[in-house]
């Protein structure tokens, strides 16, 4: 049976969806779709950039769940695909994507939301904003040097990626301050990430309250298979307490190294979608099941012949 991950923001890039699109009327509609109930040229961007604007949160966000979701359709059409889903997961945006997926949201209100929730955390990063991954040390030990860099001002676990990859965000002088005491603890490497915003921070609250709002007079529904949230790291059915997560989740930490403890109860994790960041993760945390990758054309095929 299948795990179905779906991924955040970073894994954007000029050219994504534009092959999809031209090999399955099924994505091109996925794409149309979103346009519409956005009225920006998303799709545009995405095929031709430029690349600053694609890397916009405004644009980044919408492109990538049109991009997984695009895959989806394509999936439903050739084959009975959710018979095979047992749990759905996205990290960050990548949980808007699931939520789409499953069918707890449509696409239409999946992508209105996710399109308030961008443009909320897009007005609502501050000037020397920051986030930077570490390598190489426990979580603990990064909780540790975050400590420190509290002194220098907002600075917090953001990502729990998985084993050895934990991210930090705040005030830009507090995280770089963290990352400087990371390495004398003995970090690998201390990476500033090119994001624009202090994501999963105190920092994004504007955005959370503005969310709580927008949210108040949209239901879900069951999803198909459990969805495991970023803030809790549990399987979740119960639509409330799905849209309870929403909100929150842009201050709070992405758990998803406790998340990936649920995904790898299943013999293969298909990330659907943009890039391949979250099999890389998934890959360093034994019991590591198969990834796969299922984002291009060529990659949607093989795995319908496969089956």
């Amino acid at each position: 049976m299948v795990a179905c991950v779906f991924p955040g923001q970073g894994s954007q890039y000029v050219g994504m969806g534009t092959a999809l699109a031209s090999t399955f009327p099924e994505a091109k509609n996925v794409f149309e779709e979103v346009e519409d109930v956005l009225k920006k040229n998303i799709f545009h961007v995405m095929a031709n950039g430029p690349r600053e604007t694609l890397n916009r949160t405004s644009y980044a966000q919408p492109a990538l769940m049109a991009t997984s979701i695009a895959v989806m359709r394509v999936l439903q059409s050739k084959m009975d695909f959710f018979s095979t889903i047992k749990v759905f997961a996205g990290h960050s945006l990548g949980e808007y994507s699931a939520l789409v997926a499953s069918g707890a949201l449509s696409l239409e209100r999946g992508v209105f939301l996710l399109g308030q929730r961008s443009e909320a955390m897009e007005k609502a990063c501050p000037q020397g904003g920051a986030m930077m991954a570490i390598l190489g040390l426990t979580l603990e030990e990064v909780e540790s040097v975050v400590l420190l860099g509290q002194e220098k001002g907002v600075c917090v676990v953001a990502n729990d990626n998985c084993l050895g990859q934990v991210v930090i965000s705040g005030h830009q002088g507090a995280v770089e301050f963290a990352g400087e005491q990371a390495k004398k603890q003995g970090a690998k490497r201390c990476v500033l990430l090119d994001v624009s915003g202090p994501f999963h921070s105190p920092l994004m609250e504007p955005a959370q309250f503005f969310l709580e709002k927008v949210l108040h007079n949209i239901s879900l529904t069951t999803p198909l298979a459990p969805i495991v949230p970023n803030i809790t790291a549990q399987p979740e059915t119960n639509p409330q307490a799905l849209k309870a997560c929403l909100p929150p989740q842009v201050v709070q930490k992405v758990r998803w190294r406790e998340t990936l403890v649920h995904l790898h109860k299943e013999p293969l994790c298909l990330e659907i979608g943009s890039g391949t960041v979250l099999s890389r993760l998934g890959k360093r945390q034994p019991p590591c099941p198969l990834y796969s990758n299922l984002e291009t054309a060529e990659h949607v095929t093989h795995y319908l012949r496969q089956q």
